[in-house]
């Protein structure tokens, strides 16, 4: 009997192991609400849930090409685009809290930076270089415990800013792109982007972004007497574009 009862105990602490495992996401899950969006392509604040994208189908070029810095998320079912009093909010199954080392939650867009030439699904990432700024576009971030009390950041940072969604790194052995980047980890608070012109992407990648998938980082502590914990984001602007927002490990 004693033998049963610990396999029993022992299946059911398994399985409460797994379910805390899978029961939380990284990503915002729910469009809690939304207000002014028609549908279609760019119309859909559902896009917003779930991770970055990370590759596109180009029609022009026939080909699917990965997201990066100096290659956008762009077409239906990717990101969503915030004109005047267009309205989002969407909710991760979770708390994120304010963390003491640096920011919290990271929000992506579809930035990019100019470049040395046309990107497509071939184009080496050891020779193309950026060659400019960020093509950016503000996207006021909102942020609340209870959907109820809401906290702006009024003077930024802003959705669809720097840094441009890198996907994927690059692998100058194989001269393709490698493995996924983490979108939970923003890119070092000491950067400066305007150091990245004349440098090549794959520079960037591992010099700079180190891991980082990108996007734009938010810390609660830059709130004037903001929460300690937030479940859902509210985006809000008159121009610009959103594809996902993550919780920081």
């Amino acid at each position: 009997m004693k033998k049963l009862v610990l396999v029993v105990c022992a299946v059911m602490f398994a399985v409460v192991v797994v379910g805390n495992v899978h029961a939380t996401s990284p990503y915002a899950t729910t469009l809690q609400s939304s207000s002014g969006f028609s549908g279609g392509w760019y119309g859909d604040p559902n896009d917003i849930l779930g991770p970055p994208t990370t590759s596109v189908y180009d029609s022009w070029a026939n080909d699917t090409i990965k997201v990066s810095m100096v290659y956008a998320a762009w077409g239906d079912n990717a990101i969503t685009t915030f004109n005047s009093g267009q309205v989002a909010v969407v909710k991760f199954d979770h708390s994120v809290t304010d963390n003491a080392n640096g920011p919290d939650f990271i929000v992506f867009g579809n930035a990019f930076y100019a470049g040395s030439g046309w990107v497509d699904a071939d184009t080496d990432m050891d020779q193309y270089k950026v060659t400019g700024g960020a093509f950016s576009e503000a996207v006021t971030v909102h942020v609340s415990a209870d959907n109820s009390t809401w906290y702006t950041f009024s003077n930024g940072p802003y959705g669809d800013t720097e840094y441009p969604t890198q996907a994927y790194d690059w692998n100058s052995s194989t001269n393709d792109w490698g493995n996924a980047l983490d979108f939970t980890e923003p890119v070092p608070d000491d950067v400066d982007s305007s150091d990245f012109v004349g440098e090549t992407v794959d520079t960037i990648i591992d010099d700079y972004y180190q891991g980082s998938g990108g996007g734009t980082a938010f810390d609660l502590a830059d709130l004037s007497n903001g929460p300690s914990s937030i479940q859902y984001v509210k985006f809000t602007g008159t121009g610009g574009e959103i594809d996902a927002v993550s919780d920081i490990d």
